[in-house]
Formats: structure tokens, sequence, C-alpha cells
């Protein structure tokens, strides 16, 4: 499984991405959602994971969304959950995960994906 991993907190975030790959996933470190946008189509990814702490990540998932619809997706987000619901509703995220999620996110994101037979 190829996951992009959408954030300028590589350091931060580098136990998730350990985490992940431990499990099996190959994680691209991209800088900007505007790349991962690019390269929706030209690129065979699973899912792409936003961080995103100021919440702006509506457009972006449109526009991931836009550019390819079956790309699986995920927001690292302070929100609380119900109003991360609300925002993202019609979005299709797969699931907001904790601005620094640890080793069970990434196993429970894992989970969620091969339930849907993504992996």
């Amino acid at each position: 499984m190829r996951i992009a991993l959408v954030t300028r907190r590589q350091a931060e975030l580098g136990p998730f991405a350990e985490a992940l790959a431990a499990r099996g996933a190959s994680i691209d470190w991209l800088p900007s959602a505007a790349q991962a946008v690019e390269e929706a189509l030209s690129l065979p990814r699973q899912m792409v994971i936003l961080d995103d702490p100021e919440g702006a990540f509506r457009t972006h998932l449109s526009d991931l969304m836009e550019a390819n619809p079956m790309l699986h997706t995920a927001v690292l987000t302070p929100m609380e959950e119900e109003a991360f619901h609300e925002a993202s509703e019609g979005l299709g995220v797969l699931c907001a995960l904790p601005p620094t999620p640890g080793d069970r996110d990434a196993a429970d994101l894992l989970s969620r994906l091969q339930s849907l037979g993504a992996c």
C-alpha cells in the first residue's frame, strides 16, 4: 500500500510513518496538498493523509476527489469528532486522526483500509 503523507512536520510525524511502514505501507512525504493533487492521477497511491492543523482541509479534499475519486483520505486535525464530521460531510474522508497520531492510530487506519479492500 502506498500512502502520501502531506505535512511539513516530517520529524514530528516520523514515528507514525514508521508505524505505518512496519505494517507494510510505503510512505511518500509531500510538502503540500497542491503536490498531492498534482500527483493524484500519475502515481498509484491508495491514500493521502493531510496534516491540517488550521482546518483548511475542505478545499484540499475537494481538489483530491476531483483529481482522483478513488483515493482514500484521512486528516490529521485537532477538531472534535462531531465538528470534523460536520465539516467533512460529503468529502469521502475515511477518518480523522489526532494531530500527532501514534502506533495504535496507524493500526486502526490500516485496519479500516483493509476492511474496504484497499490493501
